[in-house]
């Protein structure tokens, strides 16, 4: 016994100094020897490590160890499909052909659409002849909707006046008016506009 175990020791010395430990095996021949092969040649007996007490415990597992360098950039993905077409429809009110007088101080609608649910620019002119000593006309949209703009203020030596807004409508079949007020006098007026769907409304500072 005390003999194998000499071998033993013998064996283990070798293999710690063999770079290539990993791949030897333990063999016993027919006389009780134990040799140090990569494999075990005939007529001898491979031998289990554990068997001999070659094999311990296993230990505690480590920290781990730093983390590697940064890799390089993968390569660009496939350009994805086109998105869906955003909403953009339009509504339009070019008026009637003939132009409709405003008495002073009263007030008409001179234009109007009707809108589905959505979010929507406005852009309107009004053309106004003033009547006698007519100066002033104000102009403006209204609607149930959410509106944003200001009005405009047409004097009798203006022609034509544009008009800008938007509207949010969370109600189908919700109306914008285009109204007109004389305001000193009298005007024949003309009034026509455009309600454009979009997507969103930003405004800016």
């Amino acid at each position: 016994m005390k003999k194998i175990h000499a071998e033993l020791l013998g064996v283990v010395a070798l293999l710690a100094t063999t770079s290539t430990a990993e791949a030897l095996v333990l063999c016993v021949n027919p006389s009780g020897a134990i040799v140090v092969r990569e494999s075990c040649r005939p007529g001898t007996t491979q031998l289990d490590p554990a068997a001999v007490g070659l094999v311990g415990p296993a230990g505690p597992q480590g920290e781990a160890g730093p983390a590697g360098p940064q890799g390089e950039p993968g390569p660009a993905g496939a350009q994805g499909p086109a998105g869906p077409a955003g909403p953009s429809d339009a509504y339009t009110n070019y008026g009637p052909d003939d132009f409709q007088r405003i008495a002073e101080g009263t007030t008409q609608t001179v234009s109007s659409v009707t809108l589905p649910v959505g979010s929507y620019t406005l852009a309107a002119t009004v053309s106004g002849i003033a009547l006698g000593d007519a100066r002033f006309m104000s102009c403006y949209f209204i609607s149930f909707g959410t509106l944003s703009g200001n009005p405009a203020l047409l004097s009798f030596d203006d022609a034509k006046m544009p008009l800008l807004g938007e509207v949010t409508i969370t109600t189908d079949n919700t109306s914008v008016f285009l109204r007109c007020s004389a305001l000193d006098g009298a005007f024949d007026v003309l009034g026509e506009m455009i309600a454009t769907r979009v997507g969103t409304i930003t405004p800016s500072l």
